[in-house]
């Protein structure tokens, strides 16, 4: 019964660790975002020194939010999970 009681407590606690176990994103990944969009928005003003339009800005924007969002997916636990289910199959498969 100790042994039953012990594994089941073992258990119960790597569920719990386990399930907390998750990263977020940090404000130096989202630097990186913002550099995209200065660079961006540069480039854009630069390329259309006469013709500055409103568009240099939406672009910049929309470069920023994609990045922000792909860097929201990375740290996505779902994301992870079904990385790992796939490396599981692809293991499984070479061994075969």
């Amino acid at each position: 019964m100790k042994v039953l009681r012990s594994c089941f407590l073992i258990l119960i606690l790597n569920v719990l660790f386990c399930a907390s176990l998750h990263a977020s994103a940090t404000h130096n990944e989202y630097e990186r975002c913002a550099k995209i969009s200065t660079f961006s928005l540069q480039y854009c003003i630069k390329d259309q020194l006469q013709n500055a339009s409103e568009s240099c800005w939406v672009d910049s924007r929309k470069a920023y939010l994609r990045c922000k969002k792909e860097i929201r997916e990375e740290h996505d636990p779902q994301r992870h999970r079904r990385y790992q289910k796939v490396r599981m199959e692809a293991e499984r498969k070479a061994k075969e």
